[in-house]
């Protein structure tokens, strides 16, 4: 049986993965629920951007603003996030796109209420 599409054809995911299979399937999830099929990126900071995050910044070579990088243009209307690393780059893709795109961060993102369009945290 088919996923009934909750949104208009044409909306695009991104699910942020920090390689947790627990943090991505939720991801994933949420976005199939919404009748998305999201792309996958896998978010591998080095070790340094890493221990830094949620609050520091994404590892330079994945920078919005870098051609090729994992957060390059066209950006999705949607990007799905879990886990303290993927926070930085769900930040840097909002900012990189002017806020056009939804940001949504399932579990408690430890940055503030500020971090994404939508939180969401289970009891």
């Amino acid at each position: 049986m088919a996923q009934e599409r909750l949104l208009p054809a044409g909306v695009t995911a991104w699910v942020l993965g920090s390689g947790a299979a627990g943090h991505e399937v939720q991801c994933v999830g949420v976005a199939r629920a919404l009748g998305l099929e999201p792309v996958v990126k896998a978010v591998r900071p080095r070790a340094l951007f890493r221990a830094l995050s949620p609050m520091g910044p994404v590892d330079f070579r994945d920078s919005p603003r870098r051609a090729g990088s994992l957060l390059a243009p066209p950006f999705p209307d949607i990007a799905i996030a879990a886990g303290r690393v993927t926070i930085p780059y769900l930040r840097a893709l909002k900012r990189a796109s002017g806020g056009a795109v939804f940001t949504v961060c399932l579990q408690d993102p430890r940055t503030g209420a500020g971090t994404a369009d939508v939180i969401w945290v289970q009891e």
